[in-house]
């Protein structure tokens, strides 16, 4: 399905990947196979700074528990040709939604892609420290028995001491929250997703590290690599890298707002609560080594900066950023990034599969809305004009027999046989029309009860369920096979709206 019938994604990403002018002239280039190898052939030759960022990764790999295949991955960074495929983690309480999966798996995916070419590639997530993040909330999206949207949230106590932000530390009410979690899809609580849950998310762990040691858990098998950007080595990693490019915070400043204000016009501005997101503030002197490197638009061009990466994969959200930085990366001798979007998909379970066959829905149908399709399901048009024929066919009954009775004249008789053939057949009619307008009814309620059941399983409150549901949720109700199924099932070539089977 393409993204443009889909709802809740930004105007410019979609404009973009349908190739409209105004979006394709501020973001010309669109992924590919080639474009990937070619991109990939061109960032490898980056190497000055491959053994400084793989030490940095290699004593982060010990605060977010990576396993053996990310370890073997942060090896392979000192190979002369590899190159890196990039995604940004934001901070998100049990892996977030599921949108945050098929974005890794995206990521993953692009990696293996690079590799059955000859080119050695790996994935890798930055984290994302938004200074927007909740100081003391967070919450996910589950489905209930009755396909019922609920927000397990987790709030931390009353004056918990700690950090600000995202590095709030996890509070003792998560062994309540993980209770009510288990509770709510009815999971076994020795399942391993829920037992390295409580292991990541220890009490008093600041909670953007338990975020990303839960995900290196998750997704041990496919070796992804976290990097965390505002740790100290990599801020002088990087202001080495640029010390002898025409890269100033002011340059990039003003290149920066010149772009939103071109955004702006081509009618892409910029969301009001963004608009202050995570541009570098100085801190010192052109060359001071303790310039922030914050969220924003420019964190992904300083990460490219000193890593040989490939290709940015991004989400539909991501991509004002990508555009308000792109002007910036001549600057620093880079070329335009090459941006993949994630893949973007509704798992459709076997149950809500048996009864859109069944009743012929196709997911179209469902972003129409619940009432257009109620009523085409219970063909109340149809049954109008039935119901319409029984009350014609009764009055034609009275009237015929009224025409017999003064065909016939009066009389006793007559009157009494007359009055009893039209009671009787008025009778009859009148159960039958009873009988049918209750098939009807229940037909209707069960028709409703059915579709609201695949509308709230697969649109959830209306809006994409990989927004509003989290990954987690689907491998716990799903077989232990779930994460490498799916990933199979992925097509990141598709650039539409994929709708994959789930049992």
């Amino acid at each position: 399905m393409r993204f443009r019938d889909v709802p809740g994604l930004t105007a410019l990403f979609v404009d973009w990947m349908e190739g409209v002018p105004g979006a394709r002239a501020l973001l010309p280039f669109l992924p590919d196979k080639v474009a990937l190898r070619e991109q990939a052939i061109s960032a490898r030759n980056r190497s000055e700074t491959r053994g400084r960022i793989h030490h940095l990764l290699k004593s982060q790999a010990g605060e977010f528990n990576a396993g053996e295949p990310a370890m073997k991955n942060i090896e392979r960074l000192l190979l002369p040709d590899s190159v890196v495929i990039l995604a940004s983690l934001p901070p998100v309480l049990a892996g977030g939604p599921l949108s945050i999966l098929l974005k890794c798996f995206t990521t993953a995916k692009l990696a293996a892609e690079l590799e059955s070419a000859g080119i050695p590639a790996f994935p890798m997530c930055w984290l994302a420290h938004d200074p927007r993040c909740a100081s003391n909330t967070a919450s996910i999206g589950l489905l209930d028995q009755d396909a019922q949207l609920r927000r397990v949230l987790l709030q931390s106590s009353d004056g918990a001491a700690g950090g600000t932000g995202c590095q709030w530390p996890i509070p003792p009410e998560i062994e309540r929250w993980v209770s009510a979690l288990v509770s709510t899809v009815e999971a076994d609580p020795k399942d391993a997703a829920i037992q390295e849950l409580i292991r990541a998310y220890h009490p008093g762990t600041p909670f953007s590290k338990a975020s990303a040691r839960f995900i290196s858990s998750l997704l041990n098998e496919w070796g992804i690599v976290l990097l965390d950007p505002a740790a100290p080595e990599f801020r002088a990693t990087l202001m080495d890298s640029l010390h002898h490019s025409r890269f100033s915070h002011e340059r990039a400043a003003f290149l920066f707002c010149r772009r939103e204000e071109e955004l702006r016009r081509a009618g892409y501005a910029r969301p009001p609560a963004d608009s202050n997101s995570g541009f570098p503030q100085e801190r010192g002197g052109p060359d001071a080594p303790d310039r922030d490197v914050s969220p924003g638009p420019l964190t992904p061009l300083f990460i490219e900066a000193v890593l040989p990466v490939a290709a940015h994969v991004i989400g539909h959200h991501e991509i004002q950023d990508y555009a308000l930085a792109l002007p910036v990366f001549p600057e620093i001798g880079l070329l335009p990034p090459l941006l993949w979007p994630a893949a973007s998909a509704t798992l459709v379970d076997a149950r809500s599969r048996r009864n859109m066959e069944k009743h012929g829905i196709v997911f179209a149908d469902l972003l129409a809305g619940r009432r257009d399709l109620v009523r085409r399901l219970t063909r109340e048009e149809e049954a109008k004009n039935v119901v319409s024929r029984l009350d014609a066919l009764s009055e034609s009954i009275t009237s015929g027999l009224a025409g017999v009775k003064a065909s016939a004249g009066s009389g006793v008789e007559v009157d009494l046989m007359l009055s009893d053939t039209r009671s009787r057949a008025l009778y009859q009619l009148g159960k039958l029309r009873e009988r049918f307008e209750a098939a009807i009814a229940v037909r209707r309620e069960v028709i409703s009860r059915q579709v609201d059941r695949i509308s709230s399983t697969l649109l959830p409150e209306g809006g994409l369920q990989e927004s509003a549901v989290s990954g987690l949720h689907f491998i716990l109700r799903n077989s232990t096979d779930f994460l490498p199924r799916l990933y199979e099932r992925l097509d990141i070539q598709s650039f539409e709206h994929q709708l994959i089977p789930v049992e």
